[in-house]
């Protein structure tokens, strides 16, 4: 069950190399470190990400950092190219 919805303005890896640093406009419902972005893969698949932090910047911005567990798994996060997409962030 979703939680929130979120329209991804950029994505980077972060400055540790193992996250993936996130800018989105929460469009509904409210975000929490715990919780898992939901990045589609194709109409019937999608790959979680669990959010380390969540950072507010304003006017219903935020900085989601996201876990990629080492630089490889970040490198692929952001590979999958979701920078102005819009995605769901889940509790599970």
């Amino acid at each position: 069950m979703w939680e929130a919805i979120i329209q991804t303005l950029s994505v980077q890896i972060g400055g540790d190399s193992k996250t993936v640093e996130v800018i989105a406009e929460v469009l509904e419902g409210r975000i929490t470190a715990g919780m898992n972005v939901e990045i589609g893969l194709n109409k019937s698949m999608s790959f979680s990400v669990p959010i380390i932090s969540v950072i507010e910047t304003g006017q219903s911005k935020v900085k989601l950092v996201l876990d990629g567990e080492d630089n490889e798994g970040a490198n692929m996060i952001e590979a999958l190219n979701f920078a102005d997409e819009t995605l769901v962030v889940s509790s599970q």
